[in-house]
């Protein structure tokens, strides 16, 4: 277990005399983990307050891809070219599930990314295009609107190019 691995390798915590050793269980550590990390996360109103969480979220899913795909190459694991696979895999077999529990098991993921889509008004309204000067009348208001609709298509198109990198990377390298 990785949780396991990264303690154990702080080698203060399992010194003789410590109090850790006697307290550590991986359940104590991940409730203290989502209580004083993720709890005041999840109270948030604003979603512009999670954009340097956001980023670092999204910056530790690019070091597990970068990780995935240098693992992939080092070791040969690319799609059916590894050294733990007898025959050459068919590529075609690897999009569709085998067995209605396979199938299952990608119901989550999916409905993770519906359940996503319901920020997109809420981050839609927390744009700030900028804006020479901003005045009240009714064509400074449209031209606000289409200025905030620019922006919001460049950055969809940006998640989405980077999404689609991202999957189809570790798609091709990953485990």
């Amino acid at each position: 277990d990785i949780l396991d691995q990264g303690l154990h390798s702080i080698g203060f915590l399992w010194e003789p005399g410590s109090k850790f050793v006697s307290i550590y269980s991986k359940e104590r550590v991940m409730i203290l983990f989502w209580t004083v990390m993720l709890l005041p996360l999840s109270l948030q109103t604003k979603l512009k307050r999670l954009e340097k969480f956001s980023s670092l979220g999204v910056l530790s899913i690019i070091f597990l891809v970068i990780s995935a795909v240098i693992h992939s190459i080092i070791h040969g694991d690319v799609i059916g070219s590894g050294t733990n696979s007898s025959s050459p895999v068919e590529v075609k077999s690897l999009l569709w599930p085998k067995s209605f529990a396979s199938m299952l098991q990608a119901f989550p993921i999916i409905i993770f990314a519906f359940s996503c889509q319901v920020n997109v008004c809420q981050i839609y309204e927390e744009l700030k295009p900028t804006t020479p000067s901003i005045t009240e009348d009714t064509e400074s208001n449209v031209t606000i609107l289409k200025l905030k609709q620019q922006l919001m298509e460049h950055i969809t198109r940006n998640g989405i190019i980077l999404c689609t990198s991202l999957y189809l990377l570790i798609g091709v390298f990953g485990f």
